[in-house]
């Protein structure tokens, strides 16, 4: 059975649902410091499109790629925003959704993971509709290599140890003592140079992080079903 896949590539956003019924339960996906909405996931999203009806997991999942542009965004607030504008639309089941989703599930890739982690701080829902949340490669302390791209104002978010990070971690520990979400699962690569250490799991709601042999961007070269990620989506969407 194959999906609808629907891509905007003006808007930076592709949407893959199931044809045959409609699924009350939406993954999003969101990429990077200079990321892509789909080529940073690798073949993810055409596997879906092909193979995901003959998941018992992922069958009732419908799969949204969102993206932005890293030269417009300024703080993690911005990235937040689209992951809450995007939900809105889905729950509310408004153009281009068909329906009303139920279920959420969150996924990030470096800067990407900042913005949802602001998102569980900033979002004025209930959290009741947030049942996944898998971040890969989150520079939760900062990354050596921001000094570099100063071109880009966002740049200066990542830097080791500036103040937004600073703030937002202080935000999400009383954000969550107020109104807890559900567990953050950590992908971490032994390899990636890009985020500072991999000891720093200690931030409120995070679980124990899973390490495997990967740099930063090859945590997420996603070729088929058997690697060490989709194993991480599976067990985050059962």
């Amino acid at each position: 059975m194959t999906r609808t896949f629907t891509d905007r590539q003006g808007q930076q956003w592709a949407y893959i649902r199931r044809s045959d019924k409609p699924n009350t339960k939406l993954a999003i996906f969101v990429h990077g410091f200079r990321g892509n909405y789909l080529t940073t996931w690798g073949k993810l999203p055409w596997l879906f499109k092909e193979e995901a009806d003959s998941s018992e997991i992922l069958s009732d999942w419908d799969f949204v790629f969102l993206g932005y542009s890293t030269m417009h965004i300024t703080t993690y607030l911005d990235i937040a925003e689209l992951i809450d504008a995007e939900w809105e639309k889905a729950c509310s089941g408004h153009a281009p959704y068909g329906g009303k989703y139920t279920e959420l599930a969150l996924f990030g890739h470096s800067l990407g993971t900042l913005g949802i982690r602001q998102f569980l701080c900033t979002t004025h829902q209930s959290k009741t509709f947030l049942s996944r949340v898998v971040l890969f490669g989150s520079p939760l302390y900062g990354s050596p290599l921001a000094i570099i791209p100063k071109f880009y104002i966002v740049a200066a978010a990542l830097e080791t140890g500036n103040a937004q990070i600073r703030m937002l971690r202080k935000w999400t520990n009383k954000a969550f003592e107020h109104d807890p979400w559900t567990s953050v699962n950590l992908f971490v690569g032994s390899k990636d140079m890009v985020v500072v250490g991999n000891d720093f799991v200690d931030w409120v709601g995070d679980t124990k992080a899973q390490v495997t042999n990967h740099s930063h961007l090859d945590m997420l070269n996603i070729k088929d079903f058997n690697c060490a990620a989709i194993d991480l989506m599976l067990t985050a969407l059962k």
